[in-house]
């Protein structure tokens, strides 16, 4: 098997594991795209970058989302309410 045939796997894959996340993950039910998977696939970098704090933050959030009636998530929204907020009565 040959490099590029390989590479034509690896992005069929590729595509087809974005086509399952996009249909079967709750946060992208109703999302309308004018574009394929392929589409993105074929625009993406070559190195893929991991955010790996930022992603079990992102997951952990949207855990209590789905799980909580009620979460405190954000803080100030501006410099005035964070100085509000740090200044004591």
């Amino acid at each position: 098997m040959s490099s590029k045939d390989q590479k034509q796997i690896v992005l069929a894959e590729a595509v087809a594991e974005l086509n399952r996340q996009w249909s079967h993950e709750m946060r992208c039910y109703s999302v309308k795209r004018p574009y394929s998977a392929a589409d993105v696939i074929r625009l993406r970098g070559s190195m893929h970058i991991e955010h790996t704090l930022a992603r079990h933050g992102a997951l952990k959030l949207r855990e209590l989302l789905r799980t909580e009636p009620y979460v405190a998530a954000l803080g100030a929204m501006t410099g005035n309410q964070a100085f509000n907020r740090w200044r004591p009565d």
